[in-house]
């Protein structure tokens, strides 16, 4: 498992923080995958105007996945 740090901004307090992050497993990356390709489809039919962020979305997890 891979570990990366990111710096986030808390919308509360508008204060940024450095969290740490692990890589998602394989499955959960599957899993995802999974949910962003029936969300595509319906968003195809129904919001046209989420359907670049979704397909940006499958190609990075298309993308982490290739990597293992």
């Amino acid at each position: 498992m891979v570990a990366f740090v990111r710096k986030t901004l808390d919308r509360k307090t508008g204060v940024r923080a450095m969290t740490t992050h692990h890589e998602p497993s394989a499955a959960s990356l599957t899993h995802r995958l999974k949910e962003v390709e029936r969300d595509l489809a319906r968003a195809e039919k129904d919001n046209p105007e989420h359907v670049h962020a979704l397909t940006e979305e499958k190609k990075k997890l298309e993308a982490q996945l290739a990597q293992r």
